[in-house]
């Protein structure tokens, strides 16, 4: 009964900035973010909180009705004269997921070649090609020595080993030989 339509509102927006906030930082904007709000209430008096969802655009003067609904939904009838309690606001803020990009059907090595270079492996030097991962398509086979070089990171294939691009865009490798590091046996 004491909350105003100025705190009711206010509290959400504070707590709907602060949830969307690593969305936000993320890139998404306003039209990419769902935002939901909920509270858990119960009748002054009682220890059990029931949560209300608030459809979108609902506003403090639907409270009461929403509470008593759930509850009815719940116990199969509800109080109608007892104060109402709010224990528990909730915000709950989502995205779609991010756009799975997968590797192009085609796109072979040669496709992918974008230079060469002397890399290190066991036993000295080699004239090693160098591709782009982002342009190897799904079954592209690379036998080593080979650099495939991404934004992230670069991976390295031995001189006996094969790798293989698998329909997600990961790399499958057979390796040949493992190296121990260190001298540990």
């Amino acid at each position: 009964d004491d909350l105003d339509v100025t705190t009711f509102t206010q509290r959400f927006a504070d707590l709907a900035k602060d949830a969307s906030e690593p969305l936000y930082a993320a890139g998404l904007n306003d039209s990419e973010i769902r935002i939901v709000y909920h509270l858990d209430m119960r009748y002054h008096g009682q220890g059990h909180e029931i949560e209300v969802t608030l459809p979108h655009g609902a506003d403090i003067s639907a409270l009461a009705g929403l509470f008593r609904a759930e509850y009815e939904a719940i116990h199969g009838a509800a109080l109608l004269e007892a104060p109402l309690v709010i224990t528990t606001w909730k915000v709950e803020v989502s995205a779609a997921p991010p756009e799975f990009i997968t590797p192009s059907p085609t796109g072979g090595i040669e496709v992918a070649a974008k230079g060469r270079r002397r890399a290190y492996f066991k036993g000295g030097y080699l004239d090693t090609p160098i591709y782009d991962r982002y342009s190897l398509g799904v079954d592209a086979v690379i036998s080593g020595p080979a650099l495939i070089e991404e934004r992230e990171s670069t991976a390295v294939i031995g001189p006996d080993d094969i790798v293989q691009m698998d329909k997600f865009g990961n790399l499958i490798a057979e390796i040949s030989e493992i190296v121990e590091i260190g001298g540990a046996s």
